[in-house]
């Protein structure tokens, strides 16, 4: 069986907001409660190293960017990859809502690839506050993306059929990130008052995944017109646990609007993060599980909307 597996990468920034009323100083009891993200951009860049159970050890680099509508997530991103062996991986991937299509471009060792195919996305981020100064913020995502292929191992002239591969790859995620908030003082050098900016720092952080591959072979007769059809399903399950370098501030945020209970704000981050996965993969019946650990330095900015219901 042909196994072709395209999974969304979806880079999620731990954030936080405020229920300001004004852009004036405010109190902890004004911005306890959930938040509502109706429209989120953010950019990041990302260097890292994972050791696998199996053995060896990879690096990592890439560079991100989200768009969340308030209910479609589209990203773009570019990343470079060095297995145990030293092989070289590079990709290249475009995941547009809007469009409802998927472009990736890869290469390995060199030798490039690209394909193209259908995407659509739905999603939610909500976002709580308490007025202890924890914080926690939850993401769920669901997406498909459906490649076709016709005779992707190339035309059998002898026997006169053509064979023709749909792989659709169903994905469910979630992410939940715990962590803390604080006003910061005012800033005379910005010309920034105190409580128009609030510091976060993560602390800890959970990341759930099932991505389903189901790959529907076709092959028809072009004398005959019979057609003969084998459906094969792969289903993937991913585990992530991560824990966060330092109680530092990982990211600030600068309040550019509030009003009622809605708040714009920019925010920049900037933080190292450890990870343990544990992947299981189910294909005709056997499950093989693998496990792994890395460190991640990343750095990142965007603005964000949200309201309180």
């Amino acid at each position: 069986m042909r196994t072709n597996k395209i999974i969304i990468a979806v880079v999620a920034v731990a954030i936080g907001a405020t229920s300001f009323q004004s852009c004036k100083p405010s109190s902890k009891g004004k911005i306890d409660g959930e938040w509502t993200v109706n429209l989120m951009s953010q950019s990041s860049v990302s260097e890292g190293t994972s050791t696998y159970s199996s053995g060896g050890t990879s690096t990592n680099s890439g560079t991100y960017e989200d768009n969340f509508d308030g209910s479609a997530l589209s990203s773009e991103s570019s990343s470079s990859y060095t297995d145990t062996d030293n092989d070289v991986s590079t990709s290249s991937m475009i995941y547009d809502a809007g469009a409802g299509s998927w472009t990736q471009t890869s290469a390995y060792n060199g030798v490039s690839t690209s394909e193209t195919g259908g995407y659509s996305s739905e999603g939610a981020m909500t976002y709580s506050f308490v007025k202890d100064g924890t914080y926690s913020s939850t993401e769920s995502h669901t997406s498909q993306i459906v490649e076709t292929e016709t005779d992707p191992n190339g035309t059998d002239d002898f026997f006169n059929v053509v064979t023709t591969v749909v792989t659709t790859t169903d994905q469910v995620e979630s992410n939940t990130t715990a962590g803390a908030w604080s006003f910061m003082g005012k800033n005379k050098s910005a010309e920034l008052k105190a409580n128009e900016r609030i510091a976060l720092t993560y602390l800890s952080g959970i990341s759930e995944s099932t991505i389903t591959t189901t790959e529907v072979i076709t092959v028809v007769d072009n004398i005959s017109g019979a057609s003969t059809t084998e459906t094969f399903i792969d289903v993937e399950n991913d585990n992530d646990n991560y824990t966060y370098g330092s109680t530092d501030v990982d990211e600030i945020w600068k309040i550019t609007e509030s009003k009622n209970k809605s708040l714009k704000v920019e925010f920049t981050a900037d933080y190292t993060s450890s990870s343990s996965s544990s992947s299981s993969y189910t294909s005709d019946g056997t499950t093989t599980t693998y496990t792994s650990s890395g460190t991640d330095e990343v750095t990142g900015s965007g603005t964000i909307e949200m309201t309180q219901d």
